[in-house]
């Protein structure tokens, strides 16, 4: 999310003042155009062009602005004023331009602003026309299209051969081939899975039906990663046992970060991932590495990746688990 200071001041035909303080362009392709406004009236809005297209808003609404009846005691209680804008994807263009054309014709051209290349999973719902169930919005969703960096990294010199519990569509495998790593995985047999494999390291992936034990001998691997599986599976310990077993030496392992939802409880906001209905099993650092200690008794290492900043409070969106068996 991306904000650009508009620093504008405002005054209608009958001298009520208001101001325009910034423009804001978030992972929805929703753009937030905010303010403050002293009139009971709502203000009249600037137009904003996208690439010569204007842009429709899709609300205005007013909101309680502590700062603004610190300073101006004869504010109305909601003297914030809020208007969202849907930027449509065949209006982006490699170099965007947004101009924003104020009341009187003055206009504004905004070079500061970068817009997603990809509009999240839930942009539908800023302008959804129907009343929506909980299994509509916390459903599963699709497999992850991209494997995340700081995972990655943890795999860099990793010995081979490496098995990945929870391979999703085999993009942890790609990246280790890239390594030179030998890398095999297993997933739970869904179509979506088997629509999306990645090409190159498909023949590499075993898809099963989830029961234990897995088809592989005491020792197979020399390493294992399971990275944001372990909370989806109820009954978690034969399958942490299951792990030791086929692997010689090493575990990496990442599961959500419950204490997220301590540093944020102030804020009133709840991690979306954390709402994932097959999430069964919530970790913090210590009782993950109490149920880790009865299966890889050698040393751990333990951090946080995915950081994240909330109204200033920096949080992890998961813990991370290198783990010796001896």
């Amino acid at each position: 999310m991306i904000s650009s200071s508009l620093s504008r001041s405002y005054q209608n035909a009958r001298a009520q003042v208001g101001h325009w303080d910034s423009l804001t362009c978030t992972l929805s392709r929703l753009l937030i155009l905010d303010g403050w406004f002293l009139g009971d009236a709502a203000p009249e809005l600037p137009r904003l062009s996208l690439n010569n297209q204007e842009l429709a808003a899709l609300s205005t609404f007013r909101y309680h602005r502590a700062d603004v009846a610190a300073i101006y005691p004869e504010a109305p209680p909601q003297a914030g004023v809020q208007c969202l804008y849907r930027i449509d994807t065949d209006l982006l263009q490699p170099e965007s331009a947004l101009k924003l054309i104020w009341p009187g014709g003055e206009e504004q051209l905004l070079t500061d602003l970068n817009f997603p290349a990809e509009a999240d999973a839930k942009h539908w719902l800023l302008d959804a026309q129907s009343v929506l169930k909980r299994d509509m919005l916390y459903a599963p969703g699709p497999p992850s299209q991209a494997a995340t960096p700081e995972v990655v990294k943890l795999l860099q010199g990793i010995r081979g051969p490496l098995f990945d519990f929870g391979c999703g569509i085999g993009l942890y495998l790609q990246a280790l081939a890239q390594q030179g790593v030998e890398a095999h995985g297993i997933e739970l047999d869904r179509p979506e899975i088997r629509e999306q494999l990645v090409t190159d390291v498909a023949e590499r992936i075993t898809l099963y039906d989830g029961s234990l034990p897995l088809p592989y001998g005491d020792g197979q691997f020399e390493s294992c990663l399971c990275s944001e599986v372990l909370e989806h599976i109820d009954d978690f310990e034969p399958v942490l046992a299951e792990l030791a077993r086929v692997t010689r030496s090493k575990l990496i392992l990442t599961v959500p970060d419950v204490t997220a939802l301590s540093l944020l409880a102030g804020q009133q906001v709840v991690p979306y991932h954390m709402l994932e209905p097959t999430h069964y099993n919530f970790f913090s650092a210590d009782s993950l590495l109490e149920v880790l200690n009865n299966y890889f008794k050698g040393s751990t290492q333990v951090m946080k990746i995915g950081p994240n900043i909330t109204n200033g409070i920096c949080w992890f969106s998961s813990l991370a688990v290198i783990a010796e068996k001896y």
